[in-house]
């Protein structure tokens, strides 16, 4: 069983006892191999992790940070960005609205290390079970962003 409790993702990683309290406390069962909605609410304040690299997505309210660890973006992100994948960048930065009918994130006001990008995107989200979503062909972690 995995279900949110207070905030936290609770699993088989965490010890018994900790599942024996959520359970009591009526957190809602997910079916193993279930998917738990993308939404508004489960992205903000998150940080999405691509679970093979270190290319993270940081949602605040209104902005989201795409970053690679230390190290410059990588080039297929560049070109979904419609960027010049020899060109180096670090961050990218654009405001978000989620449309969570159709599963897509779209993507305003882009900047590139602080350049704008003058086109919005519409990129495809899914969930990928309880504590993953499925964006642009990853597979990426949700984790409480840091403050």
């Amino acid at each position: 069983m995995t279900c949110t409790w207070n905030g936290l993702y609770v699993g088989a990683v965490l010890p018994v006892a900790l599942l024996f309290v959520a359970v009591l406390s009526g957190c809602e069962k997910v079916p193993i191999g279930g998917d738990i909605p993308v939404t508004r609410d489960r992205l903000e304040g998150t940080r999405l992790t691509d679970i093979n690299r270190e290319l993270s997505w940081t949602f605040s309210s209104e902005k989201v940070v795409i970053s690679y660890e230390d190290q410059p973006l990588p080039a297929d992100i560049l070109e979904i960005f419609k960027l010049d994948p020899a060109a180096t960048y670090d961050r990218l930065e654009a405001s978000w609205e989620l449309d969570e009918s159709a599963g897509f994130l779209r993507l305003s006001q882009i900047t590139a290390d602080g350049a704008a990008i003058d086109h919005p995107l519409r990129l495809p989200i899914t969930p990928a079970g309880p504590i993953r979503v499925t964006l642009l062909g990853r597979q990426y972690n949700m984790f409480a962003a840091a403050d």
